[in-house]
């Protein structure tokens, strides 16, 4: 994982794609994360079954661009993020 990442307090796994352009990348390296780093465990993980994914852009106020970014969602980083869902859930 290239960008930055953790676990947060509520229990979500998080990656921050900074180019804006990476999103399959970066949702490959959450699912990663939230597999301890098991990159087979993590490409079995099926979206609506294994976990809930949100993406929200990051919106810059300051910086070169940030005028030409404000208010849109492509080219500015995102955050992927995903909640594993229990194993009864479904």
């Amino acid at each position: 994982m290239e960008g930055l990442g953790g676990r947060c307090a509520c229990g979500a796994y998080f990656v921050v794609d900074l180019s804006g352009r990476s999103g399959g990348q970066a949702l490959l390296d959450v699912q990663t994360l939230a597999c301890d780093g098991d990159l087979d465990r993590a490409l079995e993980l099926r979206e609506g079954e294994h976990f809930e994914l949100k993406t929200k852009p990051v919106q810059s106020q300051t910086g070169p661009g940030a005028q030409v970014l404000q208010g849109h969602s492509y080219m500015q980083p995102q955050v992927w993020a995903i909640e594993l869902k229990e194993a009864g859930e479904a």
